[in-house]
């Protein structure tokens, strides 16, 4: 096989594609790969895959974007439609490897072929397990807008059952959603009683419509309503029979 291995400290301020998948190891700094249609950040330790044929450029954050570039006969280990970032859980891994790539970058072209197979290897794998992991959030995040009437709902055992460690894959729910599993619930559940009360307020209960989303304790129902909406349940029935006059 035959690569063009480089050391990149400069921008390519002008849009332009390759024949050949592409890959930048970020040693140092950050930047953004910058497509027709996105704009994709960068950062010590990533891994920047850049499909053939996408046109893109790079632009540098202030303070530089260093980076490890590798070309050639790789596209057999991909299958992508779009620059993806690989980010990096231990920034040790890929710029480890990709510096040991880059000094034998002028050595036997087999041992040379070999270490970038490991990369495109460890790149495979971390796009497939960020497959998995988007999957598994998805999952819990069906399964709370689906059962939020559920009063017995256990976050924690969702999360115990998504398969992944409970920290780590609370710590992607918010990284996706911007929200904890147990924010989502809760805005999940107001946002229905807000529904039930405007279209329901005049015939039933406040305390049945907390049931029917969820909640068992008023109390509780209440204190949460009036942290996420800014108001009681009660003002906010209120507030809804009055524009409903109108």
């Amino acid at each position: 096989m035959k690569f063009l291995i480089e050391w990149i400290s400069s921008d390519y301020p002008r849009f332009h594609t390759h024949a050949n998948y592409e890959l930048y190891v970020v040693v140092s700094g950050s930047g953004v790969i910058k497509t027709r249609s996105s704009d994709v950040a960068a950062s010590l330790g990533s891994v920047i895959i850049i499909p053939s044929d996408v046109e893109h450029r790079s632009v540098s954050d202030e303070g530089g974007f260093e980076r490890i570039r590798i070309i050639g006969d790789i596209n057999h280990f991909f299958s992508l439609g779009e620059v993806t970032v690989i980010p990096a859980d231990s920034a040790d891994d890929a710029v480890a490897l990709g510096r040991v790539i880059y000094n034998n970058r002028y050595g036997e072209s087999e041992y040379t072929s070999a270490l970038i197979s490991a990369l495109c290897h460890y790149v495979t794998k971390k796009i497939k397990m960020g497959n998995e992991l988007f999957a598994a959030t998805t999952h819990i995040i069906e399964q709370l807008s689906d059962s939020f009437h559920n009063s017995s709902l256990d976050v924690r055992c969702l999360l115990a059952n998504s398969g992944y460690a409970e920290d780590y894959i609370r710590a992607y729910f918010k990284k996706i959603t911007g929200k904890t599993p147990n924010r989502f619930l809760r805005e999940t559940r107001i946002e229905h009683a807000c529904f039930m009360i405007d279209l329901y307020g005049s015939v039933l209960p406040l305390s049945e419509i907390a049931e029917k989303c969820g909640y068992t304790d008023y109390v509780y129902f209440s204190r949460s309503f009036k942290e996420i909406k800014g108001m009681s349940p009660r003002e906010y029935s209120s507030a809804a029979c009055r524009q409903g006059k109108k």
